[in-house]
């Protein structure tokens, strides 16, 4: 839960992932860097309520969550280039501002 700010990723580096404990497919995992073992549900996902200040996620992959992001009553939350991959529900939204750009769901 996120009762605060976060700032994820960057422009030009590799995505930063959100994803199960059983996924092993993330990019440099020396032990099993093919095999994606998460299912939708690992994890509940990232929750924002009455946060109060800004946040971006940008180049962020989410993964294998319940819930995906849900975000009440917070102030503006930027996504840019974000992928929800096998998550149960991508983004709930409810009293707060969202700016979404280039944003894919699988």
């Amino acid at each position: 839960n996120i009762f605060g700010s976060i700032e994820v990723g960057s422009v030009d580096g590799e995505p930063v992932y959100f994803t199960s404990v059983f996924d092993e497919s993330v990019p440099n995992n020396p032990d099993n860097p093919d095999f994606d073992y998460g299912i939708p549900g690992d994890w509940s996902g990232i929750n924002f309520y009455n946060s109060l200040e800004n946040s971006y996620f940008i180049n962020t992959i989410i993964k294998h969550s319940d819930k995906g992001i849900s975000i009440l009553n917070s102030n503006l939350i930027d996504f840019g280039k974000v992928l929800f991959h096998k998550n149960n529900e991508g983004i709930f939204v409810m009293n707060s501002p969202v700016k979404m750009e280039d944003i894919s769901f699988e």
